[in-house]
């Protein structure tokens, strides 16, 4: 009985997306000293206002980018004709 699968991107460009975005959220992590997210939930509880800025930050890029791959994805669908 296997307890775990073996998964893999669609296509090797996306194999590479994925590696070049993995690297970027690391240089980030190094560049900052540590992981953004914890620090920016641990300055919230001293009530630092950088840490507001920086979560609100975090939040609307993560959103933004969401928006940006859903609408990028329906526009390839559109193009294609499926629906």
């Amino acid at each position: 009985m296997l307890w775990y699968a073996l998964a893999t991107c669609e296509s090797p460009q996306q194999t590479k997306n994925y590696f070049f975005g993995a690297s970027l959220m690391g240089l980030g992590g190094v560049l900052a000293g540590g992981c953004t997210i914890g620090a920016g939930l641990s300055g919230i509880s001293t009530l630092g206002i950088a840490a507001f800025v920086a979560l609100a930050s975090i939040t609307i890029g993560g959103l933004l980018a969401k928006y940006l791959s859903s609408s990028q994805r329906r526009s390839t669908l559109d193009a294609l004709g499926a629906h």
